[in-house]
């Protein structure tokens, strides 16, 4: 039902273009050109048109000044966009409009949504018009004007067509009007080239990498991927969502249900450190519980054991000597409130060795009743004992 009223926002120009090309182009039978989408292949008419006006446009300001021929068109107006101009720019004409007087062809004039067709009829045989071309000076059965009606077929304009919309409420139709102006208004075109926000992304999938392109969009609130490359990657969804998409200055879908991905963003779990060396966080399990309590219990233990063996001091010096050679560090104090797991140690003691007699283990199984441990709290992975041996072996060989 939107047909009409495109029709209605198109200049008599454009109008007669689309009839020639409507009726001296062959039809089969399975043609877009069929009646039921005759929208969608006069949109497809239009983008034509207008691209082909932009390239006469570029070809003209190609040659620069030194070209100049006769030109049979009405020329482009610089200031505004090409295709602004081809949808709007059309004769005036000497004729005022039938239903308001004003400069402008009749059936382009925006005060017929406000009438019926009774209304519209009596205003042109008041006015002494032609009810075929809209134009004064003769009648309808002695005009030559080639206007064709869209909907029936039959030598007048659609605006005064009978068999338009019936049974539609006036509501409804003043609704698509106001609809279809806003689809018109974001459909024109620019000679100015626009840039969109991109970036190269790697994704990363069971040892399976992809290079793409990826568009930052400030005004999406979901992050979304083709299905194209979900298939190539393997990707299973992790669960489903309804969702209803819009884009700006259009309606809205319906809803629908969508697969919904988990994405691990690698500059968040992987930082490369300026000795050259690999920082990777560990693979912490979903929901895993804190345990500084359990850590600072052991570390009171463990204090007043070594206060009570009198190494306490060698104890803090192995740790001070760790620490300078870089095995361990001071936690900031702006990431003490970070999610992590504070890891107790003891102290092991060989009296028989030569060089250090006290060092600290730290200890990933150490737990108490109620708490978890630092290896319950990671996600175990695959076993590498049994398949590093064959990996050496096939090494040596």
């Amino acid at each position: 039902m939107l047909y009409p009223v495109v029709e209605f926002c198109l200049p008599a120009e454009i109008l007669k273009a689309w009839d020639r090309y409507r009726h001296n182009r062959e039809v089969k039978e399975d043609s877009i050109l069929m009646k039921e989408k005759v929208l969608e292949n006069l949109m497809s008419f239009l983008r034509h048109e207008v691209e082909g006006e932009e390239h006469r446009v570029l070809a003209e300001t190609a040659f620069g000044n030194g070209m100049k021929r006769k030109d049979t068109h009405k020329p482009v107006h610089k200031g505004e966009p090409t295709a602004a101009t081809l949808i709007a720019n059309f004769s005036a004409g000497k004729n005022n409009c039938v239903f308001c007087d004003r400069s402008h062809p009749s059936q382009e004039c925006q005060k017929i949504s406000n009438m019926n067709y009774d209304d519209r009829k009596k205003q042109v045989m008041h006015k002494r018009c032609c009810l075929v071309c809209l134009k004064p000076g003769h009648m309808a059965k002695k005009c030559h004007s080639n206007v064709r009606c869209l909907i029936c077929e039959r030598r007048h304009y659609v605006l005064l067509c009978p068999d338009l919309r019936k049974g539609i409420p006036k509501s409804k139709v003043a609704d698509e009007e106001a609809k279809s102006t806003k689809i018109l208004l974001t459909n024109l075109l620019s000679e100015y080239e626009i840039y969109f926000k991109t970036i190269i992304v790697r994704l990363r999938h069971k040892g399976k990498e992809v290079c793409v392109r990826a568009l930052r969009d400030d005004g999406s609130y979901r992050s979304y991927i083709e299905k194209s490359l979900a298939a190539e990657l393997n990707l299973s969804p992790s669960g489903t969502e309804v969702l209803s998409q819009g884009l700006f200055g259009s309606g809205i879908s319906s809803a629908a249900e969508h697969g919904r991905f988990s994405v691990t963003i690698e500059s968040e779990t992987i930082r490369f450190q300026e000795d050259q060396r690999y920082e990777v966080v560990l693979p912490w399990l979903a929901g895993h519980p804190p345990v500084y309590d359990v850590a600072e219990s052991r570390l009171r233990s463990v204090t007043k054991r070594l206060a009570k063996e009198n190494i306490f001091e060698v104890y803090d010096d192995v740790l001070r000597q760790w620490q300078k050679e870089g095995i361990i560090e001071t936690i900031p104090k702006n990431e003490i409130s970070r999610p992590g797991h504070h890891l107790p140690h003891m102290p092991v003691i060989k009296s028989s060795s030569l060089t250090t007699k006290v060092h600290p283990v730290f200890d990933a199984s150490f737990k108490q009743p109620g708490y978890s441990s630092l290896s319950d709290c990671l996600s175990a992975g695959p076993n590498l004992s049994e398949q590093i041996p064959p990996l050496l072996l096939r090494f040596h060989t």
